[in-house]
């Protein structure tokens, strides 16, 4: 039997619960580490200490109490819960896979315990174990727990497993509730994926509704919304909400607008993100004006006449709905002056090996790492998957004789170049100031191998003959399983075969080169 309380013990712990019941964390957890100091064997006081830690945002504190209420009481499937929630909330992928274990310890010892099956399953999702969170959501509907959202969740499933006939049969349930932002948002990037641009990015245009799943921010503009013909003799924003890969991404589409805008006598401002207003003013001549902002301060707009106001990511549904309107517009969008382009050219034949013995050889811009996501912590998990450890890309050194490699990273990651010295990488990430650098750069390459980042689409929108590497599952803008970008006519994709295997990948990738180089 378990041990009994003592008065003393009951009144202490009657106290902590009161404290926490007035929203008094501080109280809380005084009480609580004084009655730990009294009664270190008891494990509800360390339980109340870590939530009157979470009380207070101290997440590691909580999580940390948490595994010493564990530690005495290890079949308690509530404090195994918990830990699994406090562990979730510390960034980082080991917190997120030690969490999915305390789910599953407490799954262990009641299988039919709701708030786990629940968050254990959408953990599983968000890991790859599609069959394994599909079997976890529909248990919970066996037992007639319907959480909120677990349609949208089993529908993102089996989009996953290309089940086309179970996705499209829950979306069209969940589309008929018009307030389902969630499913508006799921259904406009699976529409997307499947390539239905027409019917995808007019869902896409809702993206606002759900920014703090997709990482789309909605300045607070005043000026209407531009929805229809582009207005005669107005000037228009243009303006930037998402990350920098994705206003690169979707300025493919900026030529067009500025052309329908000056066919009417109207003028474009654009607004975009700092580290790119050198190449979009460089890009796009025919705007009025290249503004930056960000997230924290949009762009300043004084002295400026703006009559309407567009997202750039809107601009999809005008000029993108269909792959005829892809593939008719996929010339290169982004320019460089040639003064600097010769200045990174002479660098390249002063730090690289040609200035050893003369030899020009093939050059590869090499992008191994993301950066963490600007804006959400949320979304530095997706980002580093998409990374690949430099020490992968071993086996590219045995090219070494017929290739110059050239560092891509910026000064977050640059250093780590020197990981690697049998690449002899030139390292410019000290060097660039912002995009226009990197893609005087790129200039000067024959091809660029990079992770599905910003870089990516910078040397796409350069034209320059890119290669890939996706993880298993990448998100729409790459199609289900095609090799080649429709985006860009110069980008080629190197799926993985199996989650998480970037070795065959990067097998691949060598024996690609190996041709490529030879062929010059």
């Amino acid at each position: 039997m378990p041990p009994t309380n003592t008065p003393l013990e009951i009144d202490m712990e009657s106290a902590i619960r009161a404290a926490l019941s007035k929203n008094d964390a501080v109280q809380a957890l005084e009480l609580a580490n004084q009655a730990i100091t009294a009664q270190p064997q008891n494990d509800v006081f360390y339980f109340l200490a870590a939530f009157a830690h979470a009380a207070l945002e101290q997440i590691p504190q909580a999580l940390g109490r948490q595994q010493q209420a564990i530690a005495l009481s290890p079949l308690n499937v509530a404090y195994h819960f918990n830990a699994g929630v406090y562990a979730s909330m510390i960034p980082g992928n080991d917190a997120t896979l030690r969490s999915m274990l305390h789910y599953r310890n407490a799954l262990h010892i009641d299988p039919n315990h709701a708030d786990s099956l629940w968050n254990y399953g959408e953990h599983l999702r968000l890991e790859g174990h599609i069959e394994r969170a599909i079997a976890c959501f529909e248990k919970l509907l066996a037992m007639n727990k319907p959480y909120d959202y677990i349609y949208n969740r089993l529908a993102a499933c089996y989009e996953c497993l290309d089940d086309t006939a179970k996705t499209d049969e829950i979306y069209k349930v969940l589309l008929k509730n018009k307030n389902d932002v969630i499913a508006e948002w799921s259904y406009a990037t699976e529409q997307l994926r499947r390539e239905n641009f027409k019917n995808g990015f007019e869902y896409y245009n809702k993206r606002f509704n759900c920014s703090w799943l997709n990482n789309a921010y909605h300045y607070p503009f005043p000026q209407p919304l531009l929805t229809g013909k582009i207005p005669a003799k107005k000037t228009i924003l243009v303006h930037g909400e998402q990350g920098l890969g994705d206003e690169m991404m979707f300025a493919s589409t900026m030529n067009e607008f500025l052309a329908q805008a000056k066919a009417v006598g109207s003028q474009v401002v654009i607004a975009c993100k700092a580290p790119l207003a050198r190449l979009f003013h460089h890009s796009f001549p025919e705007a009025k004006a290249v503004l930056a902002h960000n997230y924290d301060q949009p762009a300043d707009l004084a002295g400026l006449q703006i009559d309407v106001q567009i997202p750039i990511g809107n601009l999809l549904a005008r000029f993108r709905a269909s792959h005829a309107d892809f593939e008719q517009n996929q010339t290169p969008y982004f320019s460089v002056d040639n003064e600097r382009i010769a200045y990174y050219n002479q660098q390249i034949e002063q730090l690289g090996r040609q200035a050893l013995d003369g030899k020009r050889r093939f050059r590869v811009g090499l992008m191994w790492g993301t950066v963490s996501a600007e804006t959400v912590s949320r979304f530095e998990l997706s980002a580093s998957r998409r990374s690949i450890a430099l020490p992968l890309f071993a086996p590219l050194a045995d090219l070494i004789d017929d290739v110059e490699f050239i560092s891509l990273q910026n000064h977050e990651r640059g250093a780590e170049a020197a990981q690697m010295p049998d690449l002899d990488m030139v390292d410019f990430s000290l060097d660039q100031m912002d995009f226009y650098d990197t893609a005087a750069i790129i200039k000067n390459l024959d091809l660029v191998i990079t992770v599905d980042t910003s870089v990516s689409h910078l040397a796409g929108g350069l034209g320059t003959k890119t290669w890939v590497p996706l993880i298993h599952h990448p998100d729409w803008r790459h199609g289900k399983s095609r090799t080649t970008s429709f985006w860009y006519h110069n980008t080629t994709y190197f799926r993985q075969q199996t989650k998480n295997d970037w070795r065959e990948v990067i097998e691949r990738i060598r024996v690609a080169l190996a041709q490529a180089a030879q062929a010059g």
